[in-house]
């Protein structure tokens, strides 16, 4: 079963990451890995993530591994939507280890988060 969806939407110049389960250290790694590859290859600088479908926390050593990998990306603006408060919690101890907190707001709907990566 497959833990994510990733896709780049042209019409709003994002990349959407689609969070659908909890993800083991090596799926962190190789995550980071295809967004970095596509962040190379779009040249896009934000990205909309949906943790409305994620688990409910994530490893000691999942949250490593992001810290681990999270130079293989430089996003300038991350809307992230859904995603229940201990999940939006563990979220944001992420954004804090990977030093992206101050570029990331959370919001409730797709169409606010996308007016936001916008301007």
């Amino acid at each position: 079963m497959k833990k994510y969806e990733l896709a780049y939407l042209d019409e709003h110049d994002v990349i959407f990451l689609k969070m659908l389960d909890n993800l083991e250290p090596d799926e962190v790694r190789n995550l980071m890995k295809v967004m970095g590859a596509d962040f190379k290859k779009t040249n896009c600088r934000r990205i909309l993530c949906d943790i409305s479908h994620s688990g409910v926390s994530i490893s000691k050593e999942a949250r490593r591994a992001f810290r681990e990998t999270s130079g293989l990306v430089d996003y300038e603006k991350i809307a992230m939507i859904g995603g229940t408060p201990p999940m939006r919690m563990m979220a944001k101890v992420i954004l804090a280890i990977t030093g992206t907190s101050d570029k990331t707001k959370f919001f409730k709907v797709k169409e606010e988060a996308l007016t936001w990566l916008k301007g």
